[in-house]
């Protein structure tokens, strides 16, 4: 038996890829930034890897479109690893399609925009570990319009909680999670198209879907 020795363990994450480098260094750097580590695992490597030692692993948004993403196997390892799972954009919506959730496809529409109406303002999402301002509404979370996906929430699906909302139709969820372990941020642009907002949000994202 040893003595704690006083230092801490980093939370790991998990990034499933396919061939954007440039984002995938962006998401590197924002993560590595705030004290996570972090792993990139190609889309063709998922099948033969052991997930089950990460705290979550994040889905990239070039890693699928509507009802193409990967293959059974790679599914089939990240979910059997039984860890929360963050999608973003159109990556995040195709894999939770194969799982059949509600925040998948072909749950939800496409478009584009910059910003979100906020919901449940009580949530950790707002405030951990970033305090994020709700004084005003939309929250803009990217300088430019982003490709995004937007989950039909007018009838809200059990087991879905909503926290952002598309701010021309709120219809529609950008930001929305759904069985406590599986979260989707549905804008695809990397980390240095996002506003100081967008990536404080984005951070507080990572934490709430490892909660």
């Amino acid at each position: 038996r040893y003595a704690n020795a006083g230092f801490n363990v980093l939370r790991r994450v998990a990034y499933v890829w396919e061939d954007d480098l440039q984002t995938r260094l962006e998401y590197e750097k924002l993560l590595r930034d705030h004290h996570l580590a972090f792993q990139a695992i190609r889309i063709d490597e998922a099948p033969k890897w052991d997930f089950t030692v990460y705290d979550l692993i994040l889905i990239a948004s070039e890693t699928g479109y509507l009802d193409e993403w990967g293959t059974p196997e790679a599914v089939s390892a990240i979910v059997q690893a039984e860890r929360p799972i963050l999608g973003l954009g159109e990556g995040g919506y195709a894999f939770f399609g194969k799982l059949n959730l509600g925040i998948g496809y072909p749950e939800g529409a496409h478009g584009d925009g910059t910003s979100i109406d906020w919901v449940n303002s009580s949530d950790a999402i707002w405030s951990t570990p970033y305090n994020i301002s709700l004084l005003k509404e939309p929250l803009q979370l990217y300088d430019k319009p982003s490709n995004r996906v937007d989950i039909f929430v007018e009838d809200q699906p059990p087991g879905v909680d909503v926290f952002g909302l598309n701010d021309a139709d709120s219809r529609y969820a950008n930001l929305v999670m759904e069985s406590i372990w599986f979260m989707l941020w549905g804008f695809d642009d990397a980390p240095s198209a996002m506003t100081e907002t967008g990536l404080r949000l984005f951070v507080n994202t990572i934490l709430r879907t490892m909660q």
